[in-house]
Protein backbone atom coordinates (compact mmCIF):
# COMPACT_ATOMS: atom_id res chain seq x y z
CA UNK A 1 0.00 0.00 0.00
CA UNK A 2 2.83 2.38 0.81
CA UNK A 3 4.46 1.75 -2.54
CA UNK A 4 1.13 2.30 -4.27
CA UNK A 5 0.49 5.60 -2.43
CA UNK A 6 3.99 6.75 -3.32
CA UNK A 7 3.37 6.00 -6.98
CA UNK A 8 0.09 7.94 -6.97
CA UNK A 9 1.81 10.88 -5.31
CA UNK A 10 4.55 10.79 -7.96
CA UNK A 11 1.95 10.76 -10.71
CA UNK A 12 0.15 13.73 -9.17
CA UNK A 13 3.44 15.65 -9.00
CA UNK A 14 4.22 14.81 -12.63
CA UNK A 15 0.72 15.85 -13.69
CA UNK A 16 1.00 19.23 -11.94
CA UNK A 17 4.44 19.75 -13.46
CA UNK A 18 3.22 18.87 -16.96
CA UNK A 19 0.22 21.21 -16.56
CA UNK A 20 2.53 24.04 -15.50
CA UNK A 21 4.84 23.46 -18.46
CA UNK A 22 1.83 23.49 -20.79
CA UNK A 23 0.66 26.82 -19.32
CA UNK A 24 4.14 28.31 -19.71
CA UNK A 25 4.38 27.05 -23.29
CA UNK A 26 0.98 28.57 -24.17
CA UNK A 27 2.02 31.88 -22.63
CA UNK A 28 5.25 31.85 -24.61
CA UNK A 29 3.31 31.07 -27.80
CA UNK A 30 0.93 33.97 -27.16
CA UNK A 31 3.89 36.32 -26.67
CA UNK A 32 5.45 35.09 -29.92
CA UNK A 33 2.19 35.41 -31.84
CA UNK A 34 1.81 38.94 -30.50
CA UNK A 35 5.27 39.82 -31.76
CA UNK A 36 4.46 38.32 -35.15
CA UNK A 37 1.20 40.30 -35.37
CA UNK A 38 3.11 43.50 -34.63
CA UNK A 39 5.60 42.68 -37.37
CA UNK A 40 2.83 41.80 -39.81
CA UNK A 41 1.26 45.22 -39.17
CA UNK A 42 4.63 46.82 -39.83
CA UNK A 43 5.10 44.83 -43.03
CA UNK A 44 1.59 45.72 -44.22
CA UNK A 45 2.32 49.39 -43.60
CA UNK A 46 5.54 49.06 -45.60
CA UNK A 47 3.73 47.26 -48.42
CA UNK A 48 1.10 50.00 -48.69
CA UNK A 49 3.80 52.66 -48.67
CA UNK A 50 5.68 50.90 -51.47
CA UNK A 51 2.50 50.53 -53.56
CA UNK A 52 1.81 54.23 -53.04
CA UNK A 53 5.27 55.11 -54.30
CA UNK A 54 4.83 52.86 -57.33
CA UNK A 55 1.51 54.49 -58.13
CA UNK A 56 2.93 58.02 -57.85
CA UNK A 57 5.96 57.42 -60.11
CA UNK A 58 5.59 57.49 -63.88
CA UNK A 59 8.67 55.54 -64.93
CA UNK A 60 10.21 52.30 -63.75
CA UNK A 61 13.49 54.06 -62.99
CA UNK A 62 11.77 56.54 -60.68
CA UNK A 63 9.71 53.77 -59.10
CA UNK A 64 12.76 51.71 -58.20
CA UNK A 65 14.69 54.74 -56.97
CA UNK A 66 11.91 55.81 -54.63
CA UNK A 67 11.36 52.27 -53.33
CA UNK A 68 15.11 51.90 -52.66
CA UNK A 69 15.12 55.21 -50.81
CA UNK A 70 12.13 54.12 -48.74
CA UNK A 71 13.60 50.75 -47.85
CA UNK A 72 16.89 52.36 -46.88
CA UNK A 73 15.04 54.27 -44.18
CA UNK A 74 13.42 51.21 -42.64
CA UNK A 75 14.93 49.67 -39.53
CA UNK A 76 16.30 46.38 -40.85
CA UNK A 77 16.13 44.87 -37.38
CA UNK A 78 12.35 45.11 -37.33
CA UNK A 79 12.07 42.92 -40.45
CA UNK A 80 14.20 40.06 -39.18
CA UNK A 81 12.72 36.87 -37.81
CA UNK A 82 14.30 34.13 -35.76
CA UNK A 83 14.55 30.53 -36.93
CA UNK A 84 11.71 29.60 -34.59
CA UNK A 85 9.50 32.40 -35.92
CA UNK A 86 10.24 31.35 -39.48
CA UNK A 87 8.63 27.96 -38.76
CA UNK A 88 5.43 29.82 -37.83
CA UNK A 89 5.32 32.03 -40.93
CA UNK A 90 7.48 30.19 -43.51
CA UNK A 91 6.91 27.14 -45.69
CA UNK A 92 8.76 23.90 -46.36
CA UNK A 93 8.97 21.14 -48.96
CA UNK A 94 6.52 18.24 -48.44
CA UNK A 95 8.26 15.14 -47.15
CA UNK A 96 7.79 11.82 -48.97
CA UNK A 97 8.07 8.43 -47.29
CA UNK A 98 8.17 5.68 -49.87
CA UNK A 99 8.69 2.02 -50.63
CA UNK A 100 9.99 1.10 -54.08
CA UNK A 101 10.72 -2.20 -55.79
CA UNK A 102 12.59 -2.23 -59.11
CA UNK A 103 13.18 -5.13 -61.50
CA UNK A 104 16.19 -5.20 -63.85
CA UNK A 105 17.22 -7.42 -66.74
CA UNK A 106 20.81 -8.70 -66.79
CA UNK A 107 21.71 -6.00 -69.33
CA UNK A 108 20.57 -3.30 -66.87
CA UNK A 109 17.23 -2.42 -68.48
CA UNK A 110 14.48 -1.62 -65.96
CA UNK A 111 11.53 -3.91 -66.59
CA UNK A 112 9.24 -2.93 -63.71
CA UNK A 113 8.83 -0.37 -60.93
CA UNK A 114 6.39 -0.62 -58.03
CA UNK A 115 6.28 2.64 -56.07
CA UNK A 116 4.16 3.55 -53.06
CA UNK A 117 4.44 7.07 -51.63
CA UNK A 118 3.04 8.76 -48.52
CA UNK A 119 3.26 12.55 -48.70
CA UNK A 120 3.36 14.78 -45.62
CA UNK A 121 1.11 17.46 -47.06
CA UNK A 122 1.10 20.00 -44.22
CA UNK A 123 -2.10 21.62 -42.92
CA UNK A 124 -3.42 23.64 -45.87
CA UNK A 125 -3.74 23.42 -49.66
CA UNK A 126 -3.09 20.18 -51.52
CA UNK A 127 0.49 19.57 -52.68
CA UNK A 128 1.25 17.50 -55.78
CA UNK A 129 4.71 16.20 -54.86
CA UNK A 130 3.64 12.54 -54.55
CA UNK A 131 2.13 12.50 -58.04
CA UNK A 132 5.02 14.47 -59.52
CA UNK A 133 7.53 12.00 -58.06
CA UNK A 134 5.84 9.17 -59.95
CA UNK A 135 5.77 11.09 -63.24
CA UNK A 136 9.42 12.08 -62.93
CA UNK A 137 10.55 8.51 -62.23
CA UNK A 138 8.47 7.27 -65.16
CA UNK A 139 10.11 9.79 -67.50
CA UNK A 140 13.71 9.61 -66.34
CA UNK A 141 14.02 5.80 -66.16
CA UNK A 142 11.53 4.58 -68.81
CA UNK A 143 10.43 1.33 -67.11
CA UNK A 144 8.69 -1.26 -69.28
CA UNK A 145 5.92 -1.46 -66.67
CA UNK A 146 5.21 0.73 -63.65
CA UNK A 147 2.69 0.89 -60.84
CA UNK A 148 2.46 4.09 -58.81
CA UNK A 149 0.32 4.50 -55.70
CA UNK A 150 0.28 7.43 -53.35
CA UNK A 151 -1.57 9.16 -50.56
CA UNK A 152 -1.28 12.68 -49.14
CA UNK A 153 -1.82 13.11 -45.41
CA UNK A 154 -2.83 16.40 -43.78
CA UNK A 155 -0.47 17.10 -40.88
CA UNK A 156 -0.39 19.71 -38.14
CA UNK A 157 3.06 20.93 -39.17
CA UNK A 158 4.50 24.09 -40.75
CA UNK A 159 2.76 24.74 -44.11
CA UNK A 160 4.21 23.04 -47.18
CA UNK A 161 4.61 24.43 -50.67
CA UNK A 162 6.32 23.80 -53.98
CA UNK A 163 10.08 24.22 -53.89
CA UNK A 164 12.61 23.56 -56.66
CA UNK A 165 11.36 20.56 -58.71
CA UNK A 166 8.53 19.70 -56.30
CA UNK A 167 8.16 15.93 -56.18
CA UNK A 168 10.67 15.45 -58.98
CA UNK A 169 13.59 16.05 -56.64
CA UNK A 170 12.20 13.56 -54.12
CA UNK A 171 11.54 11.01 -56.89
CA UNK A 172 15.15 11.18 -58.05
CA UNK A 173 16.30 10.82 -54.45
CA UNK A 174 14.15 7.70 -54.09
CA UNK A 175 15.34 6.07 -57.32
CA UNK A 176 19.05 6.90 -57.70
CA UNK A 177 20.34 4.75 -54.78
CA UNK A 178 18.52 1.78 -56.33
CA UNK A 179 20.11 2.44 -59.74
CA UNK A 180 23.57 2.68 -58.15
CA UNK A 181 23.08 -0.57 -56.24
CA UNK A 182 21.83 -2.36 -59.35
CA UNK A 183 24.80 -1.15 -61.37
CA UNK A 184 27.23 -2.52 -58.81
CA UNK A 185 25.46 -5.89 -58.55
CA UNK A 186 25.15 -6.30 -62.33
CA UNK A 187 28.68 -5.08 -62.99
CA UNK A 188 27.49 -2.20 -65.20
CA UNK A 189 29.12 1.24 -65.22
CA UNK A 190 26.99 3.97 -63.64
CA UNK A 191 26.97 6.10 -66.79
CA UNK A 192 26.05 3.11 -68.93
CA UNK A 193 23.14 1.92 -66.76
CA UNK A 194 21.69 5.43 -66.88
CA UNK A 195 22.09 5.52 -70.67
CA UNK A 196 20.37 2.13 -70.99
CA UNK A 197 17.31 3.50 -69.16
CA UNK A 198 17.42 7.09 -70.43
CA UNK A 199 14.50 8.65 -72.34
CA UNK A 200 15.11 9.34 -76.03
CA UNK A 201 13.16 11.12 -78.74
CA UNK A 202 9.45 11.52 -77.98
CA UNK A 203 9.68 9.46 -74.80
CA UNK A 204 6.37 8.59 -73.15
CA UNK A 205 5.79 8.87 -69.42
CA UNK A 206 3.20 8.90 -66.67
CA UNK A 207 -0.31 7.38 -66.57
CA UNK A 208 -2.51 7.01 -69.61
CA UNK A 209 -4.92 9.90 -70.22
CA UNK A 210 -8.67 9.59 -70.75
CA UNK A 211 -8.19 8.31 -74.32
CA UNK A 212 -5.66 5.73 -73.23
CA UNK A 213 -2.60 7.60 -74.53
CA UNK A 214 0.43 8.51 -72.42
CA UNK A 215 1.91 11.98 -72.44
CA UNK A 216 5.28 12.38 -74.15
CA UNK A 217 8.11 14.89 -74.35
CA UNK A 218 8.85 16.62 -77.65
CA UNK A 219 12.52 15.62 -77.51
CA UNK A 220 15.03 14.00 -75.17
CA UNK A 221 18.82 13.82 -75.51
CA UNK A 222 19.74 12.41 -72.13
CA UNK A 223 22.12 9.80 -73.55
CA UNK A 224 24.05 12.45 -75.43
CA UNK A 225 24.14 14.60 -72.28
CA UNK A 226 25.54 11.68 -70.27
CA UNK A 227 28.27 11.10 -72.86
CA UNK A 228 29.18 14.78 -72.87
CA UNK A 229 29.11 14.96 -69.08
CA UNK A 230 31.32 11.87 -68.72
CA UNK A 231 33.81 13.42 -71.14
CA UNK A 232 33.93 16.84 -69.44
CA UNK A 233 33.96 15.38 -65.94
CA UNK A 234 36.60 12.78 -66.92
CA UNK A 235 34.41 10.06 -65.51
CA UNK A 236 36.79 7.15 -66.00
CA UNK A 237 39.52 8.94 -64.03
CA UNK A 238 37.17 10.01 -61.24
CA UNK A 239 35.60 6.55 -61.08
CA UNK A 240 39.02 4.95 -60.55
CA UNK A 241 39.65 7.24 -57.56
CA UNK A 242 36.13 7.01 -56.14
CA UNK A 243 35.88 5.56 -52.63
CA UNK A 244 39.59 5.74 -51.85
CA UNK A 245 40.67 7.14 -48.50
CA UNK A 246 43.04 10.11 -48.35
CA UNK A 247 43.88 10.84 -44.72
CA UNK A 248 40.58 11.28 -42.93
CA UNK A 249 38.53 11.83 -46.11
CA UNK A 250 36.85 9.46 -48.53
CA UNK A 251 35.59 11.01 -51.75
CA UNK A 252 33.08 9.31 -54.01
CA UNK A 253 31.82 10.04 -57.53
CA UNK A 254 28.38 9.13 -58.81
CA UNK A 255 25.90 9.69 -61.61
CA UNK A 256 22.30 10.90 -61.55
CA UNK A 257 19.78 12.21 -64.05
CA UNK A 258 16.87 14.50 -63.37
CA UNK A 259 14.05 16.29 -65.14
CA UNK A 260 11.05 18.39 -64.28
CA UNK A 261 7.97 19.61 -66.06
CA UNK A 262 7.85 23.23 -67.11
CA UNK A 263 5.53 25.69 -68.72
CA UNK A 264 1.81 26.24 -69.17
CA UNK A 265 -0.51 27.91 -71.64
CA UNK A 266 -3.70 29.96 -71.60
CA UNK A 267 -2.40 33.27 -70.22
CA UNK A 268 -2.47 36.80 -71.62
CA UNK A 269 0.00 39.36 -72.88
CA UNK A 270 -0.89 43.05 -72.97
CA UNK A 271 0.94 46.19 -74.05
CA UNK A 272 0.15 49.73 -75.17
CA UNK A 273 1.88 51.67 -77.95
CA UNK A 274 1.66 55.22 -76.63
CA UNK A 275 1.49 58.44 -78.70
CA UNK A 276 4.98 59.38 -77.48
CA UNK A 277 6.37 56.27 -79.21
CA UNK A 278 7.04 54.31 -76.05
CA UNK A 279 5.73 50.80 -75.49
CA UNK A 280 4.09 50.22 -72.13
CA UNK A 281 3.95 46.58 -71.04
CA UNK A 282 1.31 45.55 -68.52
CA UNK A 283 2.85 42.79 -66.38
CA UNK A 284 0.82 40.67 -63.97
CA UNK A 285 3.80 38.59 -62.87
CA UNK A 286 4.56 38.53 -59.15
CA UNK A 287 7.96 40.13 -58.57
CA UNK A 288 9.98 37.64 -56.51
CA UNK A 289 13.24 39.47 -57.23
CA UNK A 290 14.18 37.47 -60.32
CA UNK A 291 13.28 40.26 -62.80
CA UNK A 292 11.00 37.96 -64.84
CA UNK A 293 8.31 40.56 -64.12
CA UNK A 294 10.12 42.67 -66.74
CA UNK A 295 12.42 40.41 -68.74
CA UNK A 296 9.76 38.20 -70.36
CA UNK A 297 8.50 41.26 -72.24
CA UNK A 298 11.83 41.79 -73.99
CA UNK A 299 10.76 39.30 -76.65
CA UNK A 300 7.86 41.57 -77.58
CA UNK A 301 10.15 44.61 -77.70
CA UNK A 302 12.51 42.75 -80.03
CA UNK A 303 9.66 41.65 -82.29
CA UNK A 304 8.37 45.23 -82.46
CA UNK A 305 11.95 46.44 -83.08
CA UNK A 306 11.69 48.91 -80.19
CA UNK A 307 14.81 49.57 -78.05
CA UNK A 308 14.32 48.39 -74.47
CA UNK A 309 15.16 51.94 -73.31
CA UNK A 310 11.91 53.04 -74.99
CA UNK A 311 9.84 50.58 -72.98
CA UNK A 312 8.15 50.85 -69.60
CA UNK A 313 6.69 48.09 -67.45
CA UNK A 314 3.62 48.55 -65.25
CA UNK A 315 3.33 45.96 -62.49
CA UNK A 316 2.55 45.31 -58.85
CA UNK A 317 -1.10 46.37 -58.65
CA UNK A 318 -4.06 44.66 -60.30
CA UNK A 319 -6.00 47.93 -60.34
CA UNK A 320 -3.68 49.01 -63.18
CA UNK A 321 -5.40 46.63 -65.61
CA UNK A 322 -2.84 43.86 -65.56
CA UNK A 323 -3.39 40.72 -67.68
CA UNK A 324 -4.30 37.19 -66.58
CA UNK A 325 -0.96 35.67 -65.57
CA UNK A 326 0.38 32.32 -64.38
CA UNK A 327 1.85 31.78 -60.92
CA UNK A 328 5.36 33.06 -60.26
CA UNK A 329 7.46 29.91 -60.27
CA UNK A 330 10.67 28.71 -61.86
CA UNK A 331 8.88 25.99 -63.81
CA UNK A 332 6.11 28.22 -65.15
CA UNK A 333 6.68 31.96 -65.49
CA UNK A 334 9.39 32.29 -68.16
CA UNK A 335 7.79 29.70 -70.44
CA UNK A 336 4.18 30.83 -70.07
CA UNK A 337 4.62 34.59 -70.05
CA UNK A 338 7.34 34.83 -72.72
CA UNK A 339 4.93 32.83 -74.85
CA UNK A 340 2.11 35.25 -73.99
CA UNK A 341 4.35 38.25 -74.80
CA UNK A 342 5.23 36.65 -78.16
CA UNK A 343 1.54 36.12 -78.95
CA UNK A 344 0.70 39.71 -78.00
CA UNK A 345 3.53 41.08 -80.15
CA UNK A 346 2.46 38.93 -83.12
CA UNK A 347 -1.06 40.33 -82.82
CA UNK A 348 0.30 43.86 -82.31
CA UNK A 349 2.40 43.67 -85.48
CA UNK A 350 -0.63 42.59 -87.48
CA UNK A 351 -2.69 45.48 -86.07
CA UNK A 352 0.09 47.96 -86.94
CA UNK A 353 0.11 46.67 -90.52
CA UNK A 354 -3.67 47.09 -90.73
CA UNK A 355 -3.42 50.66 -89.42
CA UNK A 356 -0.66 51.42 -91.93
CA UNK A 357 -2.72 50.01 -94.79
CA UNK A 358 -5.77 52.02 -93.76
CA UNK A 359 -3.75 55.23 -93.34
CA UNK A 360 -1.23 54.99 -96.18
CA UNK A 361 -2.95 52.63 -98.58
CA UNK A 362 -2.17 49.20 -99.84
CA UNK A 363 -2.71 45.90 -98.09
CA UNK A 364 -1.47 44.87 -94.64
CA UNK A 365 0.70 42.19 -96.23
CA UNK A 366 2.69 44.86 -98.13
CA UNK A 367 4.09 46.30 -94.88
Amino acid sequence: MTAHRQTVADLETLTVSARQRSIEKNEAREVLQGRLRERERGLESSRLAILRLLGESSTLKNQLAQVDEYLAGIERETLRVTREEEHYIGRARPGLTSRIKVGFRKDGKITAIDLFVIAENGPYDQQGDARSAGNTISLCYQPTAMRWRGISVLTNTPPKTSQRAPGGMQGIGIMEPVISKAGRKLGIDQVEIHKINAPAGKAKFGPAAARGQQAYVTSAFVREALDKGAELFKWDEKKARSGKRTGTKVRGSGVAVSAFSGGSTGFDGLFIIRPDGKVQFQSGIGNLGTHSVMDVHRVAAEMLDVPWEQCEVVWGNTSKNLPWTCISAGSQTTHAMTRAAHAAATDGIQKLKEVAAKTLGGSPESY
